[in-house]
């Protein structure tokens, strides 16, 4: 076996996904600053110039690995917190298959108290700090994913 096959055997996933976060920074640096030989990647898969000029002043990244799930933070469920500690209701259920759950699950609504910010009317966990409900006005919350999987892997 090679040397590099033990250490990646040996690594965790949290070490992995560090080294990743930092490999995907060390990237974004690179095209920021530029690469002094663009003119050499003309393969099929080197990066292609935008078409239009970047517009984004400022991005912030988070990567959460290990912090508390968006439906403890943002995404407010009262129909969930309602079923808390509940059996799973059967149309959920009716021909889904679980990886590693016998029997009926019990659902798990979130634990904090949310209330409503900004003129959007955002719903805030009690988890954040009060400062943040002064910002969240200014906060961007993106919506937009859905899945019917619940496994972390998909």
């Amino acid at each position: 076996m090679l040397p590099t096959h033990r250490i990646l055997q040996a690594q965790t996933r949290r070490q992995f996904l560090q080294q990743g976060a930092l490999s995907l920074g060390g990237v974004a640096l690179t095209s920021l600053i530029g690469n002094a030989s663009e003119d050499k990647l003309t393969g099929p898969l080197s990066p292609k110039k935008p078409m239009l000029p970047a517009k984004v002043k400022n991005v912030i990244y988070l990567q959460m690995s290990g912090a508390p799930p968006q439906h403890d933070l943002f995404d407010y469920k009262p129909k969930l917190k309602e079923l808390h500690l509940k059996p799973c209701p059967e149309s959920l259920l009716k021909g889904q298959r679980f990886a590693f759950i016998k029997g009926t699950p019990v659902l798990l609504g979130s634990p904090y108290e949310f209330t409503r910010c900004g003129h959007e009317q955002a719903w805030v966990s009690s988890l954040l700090p009060p400062s943040f409900q002064k910002v969240a006005p200014e906060v961007a919350f993106l919506k937009g994913m859905y899945t019917d999987q619940f496994n972390h892997p998909r």
